[in-house]
């Protein structure tokens, strides 16, 4: 059976520090005039742990397809600040989790 959530199939997948890459299906970036941007984003994992995830880097990403292969158009690094598990799917393998992110950095492209 095919994965149902592939990172490689998305406009916005996001990559933790173990370089583990999770398919976004949502993600809401708020910048301010001097202040470090919010992100809060909705992935979808197998075996994510909260605990080892908080306080950890990610890395939003977000391509373009062209000649059906993903093209980086735009990333955002951040801290790992908030997890939640907002239930799984129906084969219970895989959970949904909203996950907020405080970015020390400018965007990265």
């Amino acid at each position: 059976m095919a994965e149902p959530y592939l990172a490689s199939t998305s406009e916005l997948t996001a990559k933790d520090y173990n370089s583990n890459e999770y398919l976004v299906s949502e993600a809401i970036v708020n910048e301010g005039f001097f202040e470090p941007y919010k992100i809060t984003l909705v992935l979808y994992a197998k075996g994510l742990s909260a605990t080892d995830q908080l306080g950890q880097t990610m890395t939003l990403n977000r391509y373009t397809f062209e000649s059906g292969k993903q093209k980086l158009v735009r990333s955002f690094n951040g801290y790992i600040t908030n997890i939640t598990n907002n239930g799984y799917d129906e084969s219970k393998q895989y959970a949904s989790y909203t996950i907020t992110l405080l970015g020390p950095f400018r965007p990265a492209s």
